[in-house]
């Protein structure tokens, strides 16, 4: 006979009571309150739900809000899981952390028609979110904040100072502040770090040298959301300017070239002067795009040698996985 289940909802519990002929050791409690708490939905943007139920019933709301997210009903999950394998509060947890960020919005600021997403929109599909971008140079308009979750901010051949030139730069660094001032979680790349930079109080101006090519980096801080990186990786270089690490942020990583290569400011603003988001495609149209700057030189290579990535490089994707999956949890307010 097919077992019955009781799903008794309370404020602090929910309690999942399998039918007479059910194993007893399928038999038990899960605290809702433990849960939410180790899951980090205490900090979830619980709008949706605080439409529908009183403020009091908060562990409800964000159940229901959960719900909304991941296309369940009301703590079905938790009972598909807990009733089925006598699991544990943190394992139910761990799940429901993974499916807090399922409706994640990213968005993507980009400067150049071959400066693009690359591995992170592949990210965002493996994960199973949303990708919008914004083509500031073809005149695009920055999105309204409502609109995304989390930000990253692309690479691009001009400088940060080209106002003259690119007169929706001003407007892209004061959008900057107002991201971070609503705490979004945001990641930079070269040009993206460089703009970051900027907005937070930092200097942007030449570096002594080029730096173009697959040269490594070494990481001076791998504490979050770096604790995935090794002491040193070979990425991809592609820049002339660099930046001063702006008062209170960490200085993460440094290469021969260029001293500055990574910061981190607060927890959630990360600002990255190497790629590690570059396909091979996105070398090679990087690389076409920039003919005249490639080279023999210390630290400019060759377009032979920039269009073949040496092996140890290929890290580099798991690495932005395990970066933007840190970002992304801090999005949603989950651990």
């Amino acid at each position: 006979m097919k077992t019955a289940c009781i799903l008794f909802l309370t404020l602090g519990a929910v309690a999942l009571v399998a039918g007479d002929d059910a194993p007893a050791a399928k038999r038990q409690v899960v605290n809702l309150a433990t849960v939410v708490r180790l899951a980090g939905a205490g900090n979830l943007d619980i709008r949706l739900a605080n439409e529908r139920v009183a403020e009091q019933d908060l562990t409800r709301a964000r159940l229901d809000y959960l719900g909304v997210v991941t296309g369940h009903n009301r703590a079905q999950f938790l009972l598909h899981r807990a009733i089925g394998a006598g699991e544990t509060e943190e394992i139910i947890a761990r799940r429901m952390a993974v499916r807090i960020v399922a409706g994640m919005r990213i968005h993507s600021l980009e400067h150049a028609p071959f400066e693009g997403p690359g591995r992170i929109a592949a990210w965002a599909a493996e994960r199973g979110y949303t990708l919008s971008r914004t083509a500031l140079h073809d005149g695009d308009a920055t999105p309204p904040l409502d609109d995304f979750d989390m930000l990253v901010i692309m690479g691009g051949p001009m400088s940060i100072h080209d106002h003259r030139d690119h007169p929706w730069l001003p407007v892209e660094k004061d959008f900057l502040k107002t991201v971070i001032g609503a705490r979004k979680p945001v990641l930079g790349i070269c040009l993206g770090a460089q703009l970051l930079a900027d907005v937070l109080g930092g200097k942007v101006f030449q570096n002594p040298v080029k730096e173009i090519g697959w040269f490594p980096v070494r990481m001076l801080d791998r504490s979050a959301p770096f604790a995935a990186f090794p002491e040193q990786l070979t990425v991809m270089h592609w820049h002339g300017d660099t930046f001063t690490i702006p008062e209170g942020a960490r200085r993460v990583a440094e290469s021969d070239a260029c001293a500055n290569q990574a910061f981190v400011f607060g927890d959630r603003v990360v600002g990255l002067q190497f790629h590690i988001e570059l396909e091979k495609v996105g070398v090679e149209d990087l690389a076409a795009a920039s003919l005249d700057e490639a080279g023999a030189a210390p630290f400019i290579q060759s377009c032979e040698q920039l269009i073949a990535p040496p092996p140890e490089s290929e890290t580099a994707g798991a690495l932005l996985f395990a970066l933007l999956d840190e970002l992304a949890r801090l999005g949603r307010g989950a651990v």
